[in-house]
């Protein structure tokens, strides 16, 4: 299984174990957290994998892990990525969105962490922008310039295969395709007032088009952020797929790869596969965040969606069991909704047989092949 979208997840940064079933910024208490599904359902199958009583305390089962990881960090990824033969992933080295960013010393790091699995880059789009922002009130033809050559140094420096954006985060996902003079009026205007979110709005979107006519130029397509994400940063209502649609229709040689599976929007992503040509998709952050809506919610992404379009994913990065529970939880789930469909007569073992080699693997292969 090759994992779309991924993070490192340096040693250094772990926060607590339980801070990692939550997807928010605020802190959560402690029993509610451990009454989530999610949290149930990794730790039962933690419990077996690491071979200890399935009524063994939390405190017995943290303790075991913790003594895996201080003895040897890496044998205990190896141990549990192989349990479910996770092979790699394409790593959002960006993160995290407070641009609390990882120090290239973390960054080799998990380099080291990696080795033996499959490992490609992104990174994002917005500190790129941010950056030369900051740098001076540069005139909007300067400004222009110095992003487009910031984003291909990046893209160079770092090797990587594709970009991201967090838009959804910052501005929404209802990006509007302007005209060069009313982006440059945008421009001036959120210079002049960098704390109003309409003349933001109008920056951001101008950032986004301009990486897609870089993507578009390299050859190399671009990650998405939408729906599911870290509240209260992030406001779902600004997050569904489907405003994606003008600048989508704006950039059709661009490829678009839009993360976690929409969710909960996932009907919408799965039309947009069958849509548009240049749009994929994965199913990050739904699965394992979203428990035993894993099962329904894939069903709602494959109701339209070509299946050489959808890809595995897990967003995961805090700690290695994300990675480990999201692979085995996906595969639960995906092999039972193609078995179903076999069952019924609706499509061949052969297809279904297919279908889960390129969703869990060659798909992601395929995509970024040209890095």
């Amino acid at each position: 299984m090759i994992d779309n979208h991924g993070h490192p997840f340096p040693a250094g940064r772990q926060s607590s174990y339980e801070r990692n079933f939550a997807l928010s910024t605020i802190p959560q208490e402690t029993c509610h957290v451990h009454s989530t599904l999610f949290f149930q359902m990794c730790n039962r199958r933690l419990r077996r994998t690491l071979g200890l009583s399935e009524n063994c305390s939390l405190e017995e089962l943290l303790k075991t892990r913790e003594e895996m990881l201080k003895s040897d960090r890496k044998g205990y990824i190896d141990f549990l990525w192989k349990d479910v033969n996770y092979t790699g992933m394409v790593a959002d080295i960006g993160c995290p969105v407070s641009k609390e960013l990882l120090t290239k010393e973390e960054l080799d790091e998990f380099d080291c962490e990696m080795t033996g699995f499959f490992l490609r880059k992104v990174n994002r789009i917005e500190w790129v922008a941010e950056d030369v922002v900051e740098e001076g009130d540069y005139s909007f033809e300067d400004f222009t310039r110095l992003y487009v050559e910031g984003l291909k140094e990046k893209i160079r420096r770092e090797q990587l295969v594709g970009l991201k954006s967090i838009i959804a985060y910052k501005t929404g996902l209802q990006i509007h395709v302007l005209s060069e003079e009313k982006f440059r009026q945008g421009y001036y205007l959120y210079l002049s007032d960098r704390g109003s979110r309409k003349y933001e709005k109008i920056f951001r979107d101008y950032c986004f088009c301009k990486a897609c006519e870089v993507c578009e130029e390299l050859g190399i397509p671009i990650q998405v952020h939408t729906a599911i994400g870290d509240s209260p940063m992030l406001d779902l209502q600004k997050c569904n797929p489907i405003f994606l649609y003008e600048v989508i229709n704006a950039y059709p040689n661009t490829v678009f790869v839009l993360l976690h599976a929409g969710y909960p929007y996932c009907e919408e992503l799965g039309m947009m596969l069958q849509q548009y040509g240049n749009v994929y998709g994965d199913a990050s952050a739904l699965v394992p965040y979203a428990s035993i809506a894993g099962a329904s919610k894939l069903k709602a992404l494959m109701e339209m969606a070509p299946m050489t379009k959808l890809l595995f994913g897990t967003d995961a990065g805090g700690i290695p069991e994300q990675f480990w529970y999201a692979a085995f939880l996906f595969r639960s789930f995906f092999t039972d909704a193609l078995q179903e469909l076999v069952d019924k007569d609706f499509i061949s073992g052969s297809f279904a047989m297919e279908t889960a080699e390129n969703v869990m693997y060659k798909n992601t292969v395929k995509l970024y092949k040209k890095r």
